[in-house]
Protein backbone atom coordinates (compact mmCIF):
# COMPACT_ATOMS: atom_id res chain seq x y z
CA UNK A 1 0.00 0.00 0.00
CA UNK A 2 3.15 2.06 0.68
CA UNK A 3 4.56 4.06 3.25
CA UNK A 4 2.50 6.70 3.33
CA UNK A 5 -0.88 4.80 3.40
CA UNK A 6 0.51 2.87 6.30
CA UNK A 7 1.48 5.85 8.28
CA UNK A 8 -2.36 7.48 7.59
CA UNK A 9 -3.44 4.44 8.84
CA UNK A 10 -1.10 3.95 11.71
CA UNK A 11 -1.39 7.58 12.96
CA UNK A 12 -5.35 6.90 12.82
CA UNK A 13 -5.07 4.32 15.33
CA UNK A 14 -2.64 6.56 17.35
CA UNK A 15 -4.46 10.08 17.72
CA UNK A 16 -8.04 8.84 19.11
CA UNK A 17 -9.19 6.57 16.88
CA UNK A 18 -10.68 8.96 14.87
CA UNK A 19 -11.66 8.62 11.38
CA UNK A 20 -9.87 10.57 8.25
CA UNK A 21 -6.86 12.06 10.56
CA UNK A 22 -3.86 11.99 8.51
CA UNK A 23 -0.84 13.71 8.57
CA UNK A 24 -0.29 16.47 6.16
CA UNK A 25 2.66 15.04 4.37
CA UNK A 26 0.18 11.95 2.96
CA UNK A 27 -1.74 15.49 1.08
CA UNK A 28 1.21 17.38 0.24
CA UNK A 29 3.26 14.72 -1.40
CA UNK A 30 6.18 16.57 -2.56
CA UNK A 31 6.19 19.45 -0.16
CA UNK A 32 8.55 18.66 1.66
CA UNK A 33 10.83 18.06 -0.66
CA UNK A 34 10.57 21.38 -1.85
CA UNK A 35 11.02 22.84 1.87
CA UNK A 36 14.41 21.32 1.97
CA UNK A 37 15.44 22.67 -1.51
CA UNK A 38 14.31 25.96 -0.71
CA UNK A 39 16.18 25.89 2.64
CA UNK A 40 19.24 24.44 1.27
CA UNK A 41 19.27 27.28 -0.82
CA UNK A 42 18.70 29.67 1.93
CA UNK A 43 21.88 28.39 3.15
CA UNK A 44 23.80 28.52 -0.43
CA UNK A 45 23.60 24.67 -1.39
CA UNK A 46 21.74 24.98 -4.50
CA UNK A 47 24.62 23.87 -7.15
CA UNK A 48 22.83 20.73 -7.78
CA UNK A 49 19.57 22.47 -9.09
CA UNK A 50 21.14 24.23 -11.21
CA UNK A 51 22.81 21.97 -12.73
CA UNK A 52 19.69 19.89 -13.12
CA UNK A 53 18.44 22.54 -14.94
CA UNK A 54 21.15 23.20 -16.96
CA UNK A 55 21.04 19.71 -18.40
CA UNK A 56 17.36 20.65 -19.14
CA UNK A 57 18.01 23.70 -21.20
CA UNK A 58 21.56 22.05 -22.77
CA UNK A 59 22.82 18.80 -24.80
CA UNK A 60 24.64 16.61 -23.38
CA UNK A 61 27.83 17.92 -25.51
CA UNK A 62 27.37 21.68 -24.67
CA UNK A 63 26.62 21.00 -21.36
CA UNK A 64 30.03 19.38 -20.36
CA UNK A 65 31.56 21.92 -22.16
CA UNK A 66 29.72 24.79 -19.80
CA UNK A 67 29.73 22.77 -16.79
CA UNK A 68 32.55 24.71 -15.05
CA UNK A 69 31.53 27.77 -15.94
CA UNK A 70 28.09 27.58 -14.03
CA UNK A 71 27.87 30.36 -11.14
CA UNK A 72 26.45 29.89 -7.42
CA UNK A 73 27.26 33.53 -6.30
CA UNK A 74 24.15 34.80 -7.63
CA UNK A 75 21.94 33.86 -4.65
CA UNK A 76 18.84 36.09 -5.21
CA UNK A 77 16.56 33.79 -3.14
CA UNK A 78 18.41 34.49 -0.21
CA UNK A 79 19.50 38.17 -0.50
CA UNK A 80 15.78 38.43 -0.89
CA UNK A 81 14.75 36.71 2.75
CA UNK A 82 17.67 38.74 4.08
CA UNK A 83 16.36 41.94 2.96
CA UNK A 84 12.35 41.51 4.32
CA UNK A 85 13.21 39.06 7.47
CA UNK A 86 13.57 42.51 10.01
CA UNK A 87 10.96 41.73 12.39
CA UNK A 88 13.07 40.26 14.74
CA UNK A 89 16.36 42.30 13.77
CA UNK A 90 15.54 44.69 16.78
CA UNK A 91 14.63 42.45 19.63
CA UNK A 92 10.82 42.68 20.77
CA UNK A 93 9.90 44.10 24.05
CA UNK A 94 7.72 40.81 25.86
CA UNK A 95 6.10 41.58 29.16
CA UNK A 96 3.57 39.78 31.11
CA UNK A 97 1.68 42.41 32.74
CA UNK A 98 0.20 42.09 36.15
CA UNK A 99 -1.97 44.98 37.21
CA UNK A 100 -1.59 46.04 41.17
CA UNK A 101 -2.76 48.98 43.18
CA UNK A 102 -0.31 51.96 43.46
CA UNK A 103 0.44 54.27 45.97
CA UNK A 104 -2.70 56.51 45.33
CA UNK A 105 -5.58 53.63 44.19
CA UNK A 106 -4.66 53.94 40.74
CA UNK A 107 -4.43 50.49 38.89
CA UNK A 108 -0.86 50.32 37.73
CA UNK A 109 0.26 47.29 35.35
CA UNK A 110 3.92 46.33 35.64
CA UNK A 111 6.42 43.89 34.36
CA UNK A 112 6.26 40.25 35.60
CA UNK A 113 9.51 39.68 37.05
CA UNK A 114 9.57 35.89 37.52
CA UNK A 115 8.76 36.07 33.08
CA UNK A 116 11.73 38.74 32.62
CA UNK A 117 13.97 36.07 34.52
CA UNK A 118 12.22 33.19 32.11
CA UNK A 119 13.38 35.34 28.91
CA UNK A 120 16.78 36.42 29.97
CA UNK A 121 17.32 32.74 30.53
CA UNK A 122 15.98 31.30 27.30
CA UNK A 123 16.92 31.28 23.60
CA UNK A 124 14.20 33.25 22.78
CA UNK A 125 15.70 36.07 20.78
CA UNK A 126 17.88 33.89 18.42
CA UNK A 127 15.36 31.63 17.75
CA UNK A 128 13.16 34.04 16.42
CA UNK A 129 15.55 35.52 14.17
CA UNK A 130 16.07 31.83 12.91
CA UNK A 131 12.26 31.67 12.44
CA UNK A 132 11.41 34.32 10.57
CA UNK A 133 14.08 33.97 7.84
CA UNK A 134 13.45 29.60 7.71
CA UNK A 135 8.99 31.39 7.82
CA UNK A 136 10.32 33.88 4.83
CA UNK A 137 11.64 31.06 2.98
CA UNK A 138 9.31 28.02 3.34
CA UNK A 139 6.41 29.67 4.52
CA UNK A 140 5.80 27.75 8.04
CA UNK A 141 7.97 26.89 10.96
CA UNK A 142 7.28 25.20 14.09
CA UNK A 143 8.89 26.19 17.50
CA UNK A 144 8.39 23.10 20.31
CA UNK A 145 8.96 24.58 23.94
CA UNK A 146 10.35 22.94 26.10
CA UNK A 147 12.31 22.95 29.32
CA UNK A 148 16.00 22.81 29.68
CA UNK A 149 17.50 21.43 32.88
CA UNK A 150 20.53 23.17 32.46
CA UNK A 151 19.32 26.29 32.45
CA UNK A 152 16.48 25.77 34.76
CA UNK A 153 14.43 27.76 32.21
CA UNK A 154 12.17 27.15 28.89
CA UNK A 155 14.19 26.54 25.43
CA UNK A 156 12.93 26.73 21.97
CA UNK A 157 13.74 24.67 18.82
CA UNK A 158 12.70 25.67 15.63
CA UNK A 159 11.26 22.20 13.41
CA UNK A 160 11.53 22.98 9.67
CA UNK A 161 8.30 21.56 8.11
CA UNK A 162 10.45 18.76 6.36
CA UNK A 163 11.41 17.64 9.64
CA UNK A 164 8.15 17.52 11.49
CA UNK A 165 4.30 15.92 10.81
CA UNK A 166 0.99 17.56 12.18
CA UNK A 167 -2.23 15.46 12.71
CA UNK A 168 -5.05 17.12 11.85
CA UNK A 169 -8.60 16.65 12.61
CA UNK A 170 -10.57 15.43 9.73
CA UNK A 171 -12.96 17.87 10.48
CA UNK A 172 -10.91 21.34 11.03
CA UNK A 173 -7.39 21.44 10.08
CA UNK A 174 -6.34 23.92 12.10
CA UNK A 175 -6.74 21.48 14.96
CA UNK A 176 -3.54 19.71 15.31
CA UNK A 177 -4.25 16.76 17.33
CA UNK A 178 -1.21 15.41 17.33
CA UNK A 179 3.01 15.90 16.17
CA UNK A 180 5.36 13.49 14.66
CA UNK A 181 8.87 14.45 14.70
CA UNK A 182 12.52 13.36 14.41
CA UNK A 183 15.02 13.26 17.52
CA UNK A 184 17.88 11.39 16.45
CA UNK A 185 17.35 7.72 14.77
CA UNK A 186 13.81 7.81 16.60
CA UNK A 187 10.67 9.44 16.36
CA UNK A 188 8.36 11.05 18.62
CA UNK A 189 4.93 11.27 18.92
CA UNK A 190 2.83 13.64 20.81
CA UNK A 191 -0.76 12.58 21.11
CA UNK A 192 -3.87 14.53 22.36
CA UNK A 193 -4.55 11.95 25.19
CA UNK A 194 -1.67 12.73 26.40
CA UNK A 195 1.24 10.51 25.74
CA UNK A 196 4.75 10.88 24.74
CA UNK A 197 5.80 7.92 22.41
CA UNK A 198 9.04 7.41 21.26
CA UNK A 199 8.92 4.94 17.88
CA UNK A 200 12.19 2.84 16.44
CA UNK A 201 10.70 2.57 13.20
CA UNK A 202 7.80 1.47 13.96
CA UNK A 203 8.34 -0.41 16.92
CA UNK A 204 6.96 1.63 20.23
CA UNK A 205 10.66 1.76 22.66
CA UNK A 206 9.35 3.95 25.19
CA UNK A 207 6.05 5.49 26.42
CA UNK A 208 5.42 8.85 28.92
CA UNK A 209 2.77 10.65 30.06
CA UNK A 210 2.17 14.20 28.84
CA UNK A 211 3.16 16.37 31.99
CA UNK A 212 1.60 19.69 30.62
CA UNK A 213 -2.00 20.78 31.29
CA UNK A 214 -4.04 23.99 30.89
CA UNK A 215 -5.92 25.57 33.30
CA UNK A 216 -9.26 22.82 32.64
CA UNK A 217 -6.90 19.91 32.96
CA UNK A 218 -6.55 19.41 28.83
CA UNK A 219 -3.22 18.15 27.67
CA UNK A 220 -0.98 21.03 26.05
CA UNK A 221 1.25 19.95 22.81
CA UNK A 222 3.84 22.41 22.98
CA UNK A 223 4.08 23.48 19.37
CA UNK A 224 3.09 26.38 17.63
CA UNK A 225 3.39 27.26 13.93
CA UNK A 226 4.88 30.46 12.30
CA UNK A 227 3.15 31.48 9.21
CA UNK A 228 4.33 33.81 6.76
CA UNK A 229 0.80 34.64 5.32
CA UNK A 230 -2.50 33.76 7.10
CA UNK A 231 -3.66 30.30 6.48
CA UNK A 232 -7.00 31.19 5.38
CA UNK A 233 -6.85 28.55 2.78
CA UNK A 234 -5.46 25.48 4.37
CA UNK A 235 -2.95 24.89 7.80
CA UNK A 236 0.17 25.58 5.28
CA UNK A 237 0.97 27.45 1.98
CA UNK A 238 3.42 25.19 -0.45
CA UNK A 239 3.46 27.49 -3.56
CA UNK A 240 3.92 31.66 -1.66
CA UNK A 241 7.26 32.27 -3.29
CA UNK A 242 7.96 29.68 -5.96
CA UNK A 243 8.56 32.39 -7.79
CA UNK A 244 11.98 33.59 -5.90
CA UNK A 245 13.30 29.82 -5.87
CA UNK A 246 12.49 28.95 -9.09
CA UNK A 247 14.20 32.11 -10.70
CA UNK A 248 17.35 31.75 -8.21
CA UNK A 249 17.87 28.93 -10.33
CA UNK A 250 17.21 30.16 -14.07
CA UNK A 251 19.00 33.58 -13.20
CA UNK A 252 22.24 30.82 -12.32
CA UNK A 253 21.66 29.47 -15.62
CA UNK A 254 21.43 32.69 -17.44
CA UNK A 255 24.54 33.36 -15.90
CA UNK A 256 26.26 30.47 -16.81
CA UNK A 257 25.27 31.01 -20.73
CA UNK A 258 26.35 34.53 -20.18
CA UNK A 259 29.79 33.20 -18.69
CA UNK A 260 30.10 30.79 -22.08
CA UNK A 261 29.19 34.13 -23.94
CA UNK A 262 32.09 35.66 -22.78
CA UNK A 263 34.57 33.11 -23.61
CA UNK A 264 33.04 32.55 -27.23
CA UNK A 265 32.87 36.97 -27.80
CA UNK A 266 35.78 37.03 -30.14
CA UNK A 267 36.68 38.03 -34.15
CA UNK A 268 38.44 34.91 -35.91
CA UNK A 269 40.43 35.18 -38.90
CA UNK A 270 40.21 33.31 -42.06
CA UNK A 271 41.89 32.98 -45.12
CA UNK A 272 40.87 31.01 -48.39
CA UNK A 273 42.15 30.33 -52.04
CA UNK A 274 44.41 27.89 -53.36
CA UNK A 275 47.36 26.30 -51.87
CA UNK A 276 46.90 28.63 -48.86
CA UNK A 277 50.41 28.04 -46.48
CA UNK A 278 49.96 30.23 -43.41
CA UNK A 279 53.53 28.62 -41.96
CA UNK A 280 55.17 31.79 -41.85
CA UNK A 281 52.39 33.64 -39.82
CA UNK A 282 53.29 35.06 -36.70
CA UNK A 283 51.70 34.23 -33.52
CA UNK A 284 52.49 38.30 -32.31
CA UNK A 285 49.32 40.44 -32.97
CA UNK A 286 52.04 43.62 -33.84
CA UNK A 287 53.80 41.31 -36.66
CA UNK A 288 52.85 41.62 -40.23
CA UNK A 289 50.80 38.61 -42.10
CA UNK A 290 52.33 36.05 -44.41
CA UNK A 291 50.30 34.12 -46.26
CA UNK A 292 51.19 32.58 -49.17
CA UNK A 293 48.67 31.02 -51.68
CA UNK A 294 47.47 31.36 -54.60
CA UNK A 295 44.35 34.12 -54.99
CA UNK A 296 44.38 34.54 -51.32
CA UNK A 297 41.71 36.53 -49.38
CA UNK A 298 41.32 37.47 -45.56
CA UNK A 299 38.17 37.48 -43.93
CA UNK A 300 37.06 36.89 -40.41
CA UNK A 301 33.68 35.38 -38.44
CA UNK A 302 32.51 37.79 -36.21
CA UNK A 303 31.08 36.38 -32.63
CA UNK A 304 30.86 39.83 -30.90
CA UNK A 305 27.26 40.23 -29.02
CA UNK A 306 26.60 43.24 -26.75
CA UNK A 307 26.93 41.07 -23.19
CA UNK A 308 26.14 43.86 -21.60
CA UNK A 309 22.87 44.41 -22.71
CA UNK A 310 22.18 40.90 -21.70
CA UNK A 311 23.72 41.39 -18.04
CA UNK A 312 21.09 44.89 -17.80
CA UNK A 313 18.15 42.44 -18.67
CA UNK A 314 19.21 40.02 -15.90
CA UNK A 315 19.82 42.58 -13.53
CA UNK A 316 16.45 44.34 -14.15
CA UNK A 317 14.59 41.04 -13.85
CA UNK A 318 15.91 40.69 -10.37
CA UNK A 319 15.39 44.06 -9.42
CA UNK A 320 11.96 43.54 -10.66
CA UNK A 321 11.25 40.58 -8.78
CA UNK A 322 12.87 41.63 -5.71
CA UNK A 323 10.56 44.33 -5.79
CA UNK A 324 7.57 42.26 -5.70
CA UNK A 325 8.56 41.18 -2.13
CA UNK A 326 8.91 45.09 -0.85
CA UNK A 327 12.89 45.61 -1.61
CA UNK A 328 13.58 48.26 -3.11
CA UNK A 329 16.16 48.84 -5.64
CA UNK A 330 18.10 50.94 -3.30
CA UNK A 331 18.36 47.79 -1.67
CA UNK A 332 19.51 45.80 -4.58
CA UNK A 333 22.02 47.60 -6.63
CA UNK A 334 25.10 46.71 -7.54
CA UNK A 335 26.51 50.29 -7.40
CA UNK A 336 28.18 51.59 -4.36
CA UNK A 337 26.79 54.84 -4.19
CA UNK A 338 25.00 55.23 -1.00
CA UNK A 339 21.49 56.39 -0.59
CA UNK A 340 20.74 59.24 2.17
CA UNK A 341 18.79 58.00 5.36
CA UNK A 342 15.60 59.76 3.81
CA UNK A 343 15.96 58.37 0.45
CA UNK A 344 16.45 54.69 2.00
CA UNK A 345 13.30 55.36 4.11
CA UNK A 346 11.03 56.33 1.44
CA UNK A 347 12.06 53.42 -0.78
CA UNK A 348 11.85 51.20 2.19
CA UNK A 349 8.25 52.58 2.70
CA UNK A 350 7.01 49.48 1.03
CA UNK A 351 9.12 46.82 3.09
CA UNK A 352 8.23 48.74 6.41
CA UNK A 353 4.32 48.28 5.63
CA UNK A 354 4.86 44.66 5.01
CA UNK A 355 6.79 44.32 8.36
CA UNK A 356 3.38 45.33 10.11
CA UNK A 357 1.33 42.98 8.81
CA UNK A 358 4.11 40.01 9.56
CA UNK A 359 4.23 41.36 12.98
CA UNK A 360 0.31 41.04 13.38
CA UNK A 361 0.64 37.22 12.52
CA UNK A 362 3.77 36.90 15.00
CA UNK A 363 2.13 38.11 17.43
CA UNK A 364 -1.09 35.75 17.47
CA UNK A 365 1.01 33.17 17.45
CA UNK A 366 4.03 34.10 20.13
CA UNK A 367 0.86 34.78 22.90
CA UNK A 368 -0.22 30.77 22.54
CA UNK A 369 3.78 30.54 22.81
CA UNK A 370 3.65 32.45 25.76
CA UNK A 371 0.77 30.41 27.11
CA UNK A 372 2.70 27.21 26.39
CA UNK A 373 6.17 28.80 27.97
CA UNK A 374 4.09 29.89 30.94
CA UNK A 375 2.43 26.72 31.74
CA UNK A 376 5.66 24.49 31.56
CA UNK A 377 7.92 27.08 33.65
CA UNK A 378 5.31 26.64 36.32
CA UNK A 379 5.12 22.98 36.20
CA UNK A 380 8.64 22.86 37.12
CA UNK A 381 8.88 26.13 39.41
CA UNK A 382 6.38 25.52 42.37
CA UNK A 383 7.47 28.40 43.77
CA UNK A 384 8.46 31.41 41.75
CA UNK A 385 5.98 31.15 39.19
CA UNK A 386 4.73 33.24 36.28
CA UNK A 387 1.51 35.15 37.40
CA UNK A 388 -1.26 33.26 35.58
CA UNK A 389 -3.43 36.53 35.75
CA UNK A 390 -0.68 38.52 33.47
CA UNK A 391 -1.37 39.34 30.41
CA UNK A 392 1.21 39.53 27.91
CA UNK A 393 2.69 41.94 25.60
CA UNK A 394 4.98 42.27 23.15
CA UNK A 395 6.02 45.37 20.94
CA UNK A 396 7.81 45.53 17.54
CA UNK A 397 10.53 47.54 17.26
CA UNK A 398 11.21 49.28 13.04
CA UNK A 399 14.50 48.10 12.47
CA UNK A 400 17.37 51.03 11.93
CA UNK A 401 17.96 52.46 8.61
CA UNK A 402 20.97 54.01 8.00
CA UNK A 403 21.28 57.17 9.27
CA UNK A 404 22.54 60.66 6.45
CA UNK A 405 24.75 62.57 9.60
CA UNK A 406 23.84 65.84 8.33
CA UNK A 407 20.50 65.71 7.54
CA UNK A 408 19.95 63.65 11.56
CA UNK A 409 21.49 67.22 12.83
CA UNK A 410 19.50 69.50 10.78
CA UNK A 411 16.19 67.08 12.17
CA UNK A 412 17.16 67.40 15.42
CA UNK A 413 18.15 71.10 15.26
CA UNK A 414 14.82 71.97 13.89
CA UNK A 415 12.53 70.25 16.44
CA UNK A 416 14.89 71.90 19.48
CA UNK A 417 14.33 75.51 17.96
CA UNK A 418 10.60 74.91 17.93
CA UNK A 419 10.35 73.42 21.10
CA UNK A 420 9.05 69.57 20.10
CA UNK A 421 12.40 67.82 21.64
CA UNK A 422 15.27 69.22 23.64
CA UNK A 423 19.33 68.69 23.88
CA UNK A 424 19.19 66.26 26.89
CA UNK A 425 16.25 64.31 24.42
CA UNK A 426 18.84 64.79 21.74
CA UNK A 427 21.62 63.05 24.05
CA UNK A 428 19.68 60.33 25.38
CA UNK A 429 19.33 58.85 21.63
CA UNK A 430 22.81 59.04 20.98
CA UNK A 431 23.27 56.99 24.48
CA UNK A 432 20.07 54.43 25.13
CA UNK A 433 21.87 53.09 28.08
CA UNK A 434 21.24 57.18 29.80
CA UNK A 435 18.30 57.76 32.17
CA UNK A 436 16.80 61.47 31.55
CA UNK A 437 18.83 62.09 35.20
CA UNK A 438 22.29 60.70 34.12
CA UNK A 439 21.51 63.17 30.13
CA UNK A 440 20.89 66.02 31.96
CA UNK A 441 24.06 65.63 33.84
CA UNK A 442 25.97 65.30 30.77
CA UNK A 443 24.26 68.14 28.95
CA UNK A 444 25.04 70.85 31.86
CA UNK A 445 28.98 69.27 32.53
CA UNK A 446 29.23 69.78 28.62
CA UNK A 447 27.59 73.60 28.72
CA UNK A 448 29.82 74.39 31.37
CA UNK A 449 33.12 73.24 29.36
CA UNK A 450 31.89 74.59 26.25
CA UNK A 451 30.90 77.92 28.09
CA UNK A 452 34.13 78.41 29.91
CA UNK A 453 36.01 77.39 26.88
CA UNK A 454 34.54 79.88 24.22
CA UNK A 455 37.36 80.75 21.53
CA UNK A 456 38.44 84.63 21.79
CA UNK A 457 36.56 87.12 19.74
CA UNK A 458 38.63 88.23 17.03
CA UNK A 459 39.13 92.12 15.86
CA UNK A 460 41.16 95.24 15.37
CA UNK A 461 41.81 98.16 17.73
Amino acid sequence: MGFWQDLVDWCKGLFNGKEGSASLSDIYGEYKMEVTDRLNMLDDDFLDKVVEKAKSVFSDKNFKRQRNLIPVEANIFSRVINQISKVFLEVPTRRNLVAKKGETGDVLFEPDETYSELLKKSNINAVMRDVEEKVNASNECVVMTSWNPKTKSVKYTPITMDQIDLICDDTDDSEIIGVKYSAGSYTVVWTSDGKIETYDGKTLVDEKENPYKDKDGGTVLPFVLYHRKYPSRGLINKTLGSDLYTFTIDVNVLLMMLNYGYKMNYIQPYFSGEKVDTGKLEGDVASPWVVEGIDVEVGKLDFLTNLENQWEVIKERAVMLASFYNVSPSNFTLSGIPSSGVALRISNQGLLDSLKKSRALYEMVEREMFEQSRIIWNHHNSENQVDVKGEFEVIYHDPELPEDFTEEDEHWTTQIEYNVKTAVDWIMSNNKNLTREQALKVYESNKTFNEANQPPEMGIG
